[in-house]
């Protein structure tokens, strides 16, 4: 019913170990106060009090002063974002640390749709190849794919797929070793997101070769 009035307030129901309450928040900041009263034809009760209005975040961040109306930050440092979950009188210390499971889910990723590659270009040689048989796209790709395998870098302290658990067998199949990615350090991790780079830059800049061949 207090959605329905388009008050510029949103209700809700918080439900807490303690019981159920009535959650109530402006749509947009501002210095209007907010009012539910119970019974506006009656006794007209106040359920709001002045001091239960809310504040903003309000906290320092390294010597910057912050003064925002949500508890959600994301405009503070680039590229991160944290929550306020509650007030503190004493200082609380971030830590950024690079998430390992984002590149272990890429990797496996990158193994699945590699083996899926390999499967196709290998239905498309020998005696019962498909209808791309001898067409120079095949050749293409399979030089792509083995320059991928062979891809190193000299920088930092991941110089190989195979450091980061990647490993290839004699049939040119790939496989991702979860012992031997678990056994990186936070360091080895951060250089791991290096080697595999971006769309333009690193491991990833193959994609931009094999775009220009899977582009309609």
């Amino acid at each position: 019913t207090i959605n329905a009035q388009n008050a510029g307030v949103t209700a809700s129901i918080l439900t807490t170990s303690g019981g159920n309450y009535l959650s109530i928040s402006a749509n947009n900041t501002g210095a209007t106060t907010l009012q539910l009263i119970d019974d506006p034809n009656g006794a007209a009760t106040q359920e709001l009090s002045s001091t239960n209005q809310g504040t903003d975040a309000v906290f320092h961040l390294n010597g910057i002063n912050v003064d925002q109306p949500g508890n959600v930050v994301n405009s503070i440092i680039p590229g991160v974002t944290f929550t306020i979950l509650a007030p503190t009188t004493t200082p609380t210390t971030l830590s950024l640390a690079s998430d390992p499971t984002q590149l272990s889910s890429g990797l496996q990723d990158f193994v699945a749709n590699y083996n899926a590659l390999r499967t196709a270009l290998n239905a498309q040689e020998g005696p019962a190849a498909g209808l791309l048989s001898g067409d120079t796209a095949v050749t293409q790709l399979e030089d792509i794919m083995r320059s991928l395998t062979a891809y190193t870098t000299s920088t930092g302290s991941i110089h190989s797929l195979s450091d980061l658990g990647v490993e290839f067998d004699s049939t040119g199949q790939a496989s991702f070793n979860q012992t031997t990615f678990n056994a990186l350090t936070s360091n080895q991790i951060s250089d791991g997101f290096t080697f595999v780079g971006s769309a333009t830059a690193g491991l990833g800049g193959f994609s931009q070769t094999l775009q220009q061949l899977a582009d309609p």
